[in-house]
This record gives C-alpha cells, sequence and structure tokens, in this order.
C-alpha cells in the first residue's frame, strides 16, 4: 500500500533529527546584534567527522517548521487508514515519542508531538 511505502521515508532519520533547539550552547563571541536590534545567535559544532557547521535560530525554526508539517502529514494519514494505522505504528511511533520529549525538541515541535500521537491513538 502508499501508506507502507511513505510511512518509512517519512519518519526516516534525515528528517526526524533535525535540530529544533540550540540547546543552550550559543557563545557570547558568536552572538551578534543587528542594527534594528534583532539579535542572530549562531554556534558551532562539530560532528564526528570533523566537518565544523553553523547553526542558527532562523535554521532551528526551519527545522521545526518542517517537523510539525510531517507530523501533520503523519495525522492525515492516520485518519485517512483509521483502523489499518494500526499496522504502521511501529513505524510512526518511535520517532513522535522522541519528538514529544522536552529534551531538546522545541516547545512547538513537542506539543504538536504530543497532539499527533492523541490523533493516531484515536485512530
Amino acid at each position: 500500500s502508499l501508506a507502507a511505502s511513505v510511512f518509512p521515508i517519512i519518519v526516516s532519520d534525515p528528517l526526524w533529527t533535525l535540530s529544533t533547539t540550540l540547546d543552550g550552547h550559543v557563545s557570547e563571541k558568536k552572538a551578534q546584534t543587528k542594527p534594528n536590534g534583532l539579535q542572530v545567535a549562531m554556534v558551532d559544532s562539530i560532528r564526528g567527522d570533523g566537518i565544523c557547521e553553523a547553526s542558527s535560530i532562523t535554521v532551528m525554526n526551519a527545522n521545526a517548521i518542517l517537523l510539525c508539517a510531517l507530523m501533520g502529514f503523519v495525522c492525515q494519514f492516520a485518519r485517512v487508514l483509521d483502523e489499518d494505522i494500526k499496522l504502521h505504528q511501529p513505524i510512526i511511533l518511535l520517532p513522535l515519542l522522541e519528538r514529544a520529549s522536552g529534551i531538546g525538541n522545541h516547545s512547538y515541535v513537542q506539543n504538536f508531538a504530543v497532539a499527533s500521537l492523541g490523533v493516531i491513538s484515536n485512530s
């Protein structure tokens, strides 16, 4: 079925491991105030392969929006599939449970994940 081929892609690691918070690692040196009074914070992180990447608040917010859109997609599928969603729950529950945690998740993502779990449990 379509759901069997779509759900594994939707809940795959590259999409669900996107960072949605800076986790308090904002460096004072990297915080800059723009002339219009907006503060832009950048944080450097080094991945396991030694590549340094810069993450900004704007990117974190974009990631949060993308994850919420993905969760909305999962909810719509759950409503359409109704009882048949139970066949796909092992695939979709873990990513939603991880995002429902307040640790390392934007509050909007966390709230959306909890609401999504409610929709799936009612299906």
